[in-house]
This record gives C-alpha cells, structure tokens and sequence, in this order.
C-alpha cells in the first residue's frame, strides 16, 4: 500500500481508515521481528559465567540484555544495544518481572530474596529504569 498524504486521510472512511491503520501495524510488527532476528544474530555474548546476583549456575545462565531487546525497537533505538548481565534462569525470571511490573505502574518488591541479591538486581533493574526515565524525555 503506497504512503497517503495525511490530508487525504480525513476524506476516507471508517473502513478505509482501518486497513490503513492495521497495514502499518503489520508492517511495524514485521520491522521489529526483523530487527529483532537481527540484534539476536550479532550478538555475541561469549562464554557464559556464574549469575552475577547469585554467583552460581555458570551452566544454565542467560544474558539478559540490561535494556530489553523489545523494548529498545519500541523506542526508536537504530541499532540495538547488546550492554547485558549473565543471570541465572530464576534471577532471569525475577528481573523480567520486576521490570513488566513497572511499566504497568504496579509496585512490587521481589519477595524471599537475600538483601545482598536483591540489591544486585536493583542495580541491574536501574540500568533499564535509566534508559526507560530518559525515553520518557
């Protein structure tokens, strides 16, 4: 479908308007699956270590990327940044949580966590509130 002035927009109806709209969500969606295929491609986290919350696990850990792959499509960033942690699959788990939770505007304080490790994952957390505060600018 080729691009309409906005102008022209306005003159269409409902029904018009709607395929329009439901067109570019398809297009962005088939964007951010590429762009995401891509960033999942290059990057190249290298041999894996311990959970830097826990210190533990080295063979199950996963690099969770500081600033969420997703989420950095869904603010416009042109190339991804692949800044990450190795954290084991329950402090993985826990930080996604943490971090879906707040973009919902939802408290919620990881609960039966030691204080050293939840002050590891604070750190971790802050690292995307970080970029989340200066996309909100």
């Amino acid at each position: 479908m080729q691009n309409i002035p906005f102008h022209e927009i306005e003159h269409l109806n409902k029904s018009q308007k709607a395929m329009i709209i439901a067109k570019s969500m398809s297009d962005i969606k088939e964007q951010k699956k590429k762009w995401l295929a891509n960033a999942r491609v290059e990057f190249s986290p290298g041999e894996k270590k311990p959970c830097v919350i826990c210190g533990k696990y080295t063979s199950v850990t996963h690099a969770h990327h500081l600033v969420p792959l997703s989420w950095q499509f869904d603010n416009g960033y042109e190339s991804p940044n692949h800044d990450f942690s190795w954290v084991c699959p329950t402090h993985h788990s826990a930080i996604h949580i943490y971090i879906n939770n707040l973009l919902k505007n939802i408290s919620l304080t990881p609960i039966g966590f030691p204080p050293s490790e939840l002050d590891e994952m604070q750190k971790i957390i802050g690292v995307f509130v970080k970029n989340y505060m200066e996309a909100l600018k």
